[in-house]
């Protein structure tokens, strides 16, 4: 037990040191502006994707997870009504409204690759792919180099890993929709 906390001092030093924090589930980010149960919603979610790492066959996905940027809290909604969001001026942080905390934990999750995948590809918007009878302001990626590639991505590897949850299989066809390929 004290060997454990003497390794987790040891390797999270540094870090600490140099302003980062909540490195324990291995996975790089910093947050800005939450509270401590956002917090510790965001510590869970990324203990949990930690326990995944070394079954996500991904490369992308798995790069990905090196570096999440800031966490900031957002107050005003980000644009739209959106319940995260990044900034082209701002090309390391993901803005986080207090709507993100309300969905599942996957859903959490792929909104973080989601954004972090704008910052990866330096894109920061999407196709206008509104279809007949579709809302005209319907949003979608055009390729899978793309901030709903990188979610279809993370989904289609949770539906591999866990083929009996019926819901990582509906989120997958639900941010499908999203991507037209």
């Amino acid at each position: 037990m004290l060997v454990n906390l003497v390794k987790k001092i040891i390797l999270c030093l540094p870090l600490f040191l140099s302003g980062c924090s909540h490195y324990d589930t291995g996975i790089g980010y910093k947050t800005s502006g939450l509270d401590s149960d956002q917090k510790k919603i965001i510590e869970n979610d990324l203990f949990w994707l930690y326990g995944l790492k070394s079954k996500i066959d991904n490369a992308l996905l798995v790069h990905m997870m090196e570096d999440f940027g800031v966490l900031q809290k957002e107050d005003d909604d980000c644009v739209r009504g959106q319940i995260a969001c990044t900034k082209l001026f701002y090309p390391s942080t993901i803005f986080l409204t207090d709507g993100f905390f309300k969905m599942t934990k996957s859903m959490r999750v792929s909104t973080l690759f989601h954004e972090n995948a704008h910052h990866y590809y330096r894109y920061y918007y999407h196709e206008n792919c509104a279809d007949a009878g579709q809302e005209p302001n319907y949003n979608c990626d055009i390729k899978m180099e793309s901030a709903y590639g990188v979610e279809v991505l993370f989904y289609q590897v949770l539906s591999r890993l866990f083929p009996d949850r019926e819901d990582y299989k509906t989120e997958l066809n639900l941010v499908s929709r999203f991507l037209k390929k």
